[in-house]
């Protein structure tokens, strides 16, 4: 009795670099050309959503404690 051994090959995946591209394409629009500028625009975003998103969970749990 033979034994039947099919052997399947893998390929390395190829690594996607779009997110990579994707920043690069913003700080190309936006004319960000050192890193202090990517920090202080980067930064400002970052620090604005917290802000906002707190605010906005803030004011949905004052609503639904009817305060």
């Amino acid at each position: 009795m033979k034994a039947i051994y099919h052997a399947t090959y893998i390929l390395p995946a190829k690594k996607e670099k779009t997110s990579v591209r994707m920043k690069m394409d913003v700080n190309d629009f936006f004319g960000l050309e050192t890193k202090r500028d990517q920090l202080w625009f980067y930064g400002f975003y970052a620090t604005s959503f917290v802000i906002l998103t707190s605010l906005v969970i803030i004011s949905a749990v004052m609503d639904a404690v009817n305060l």
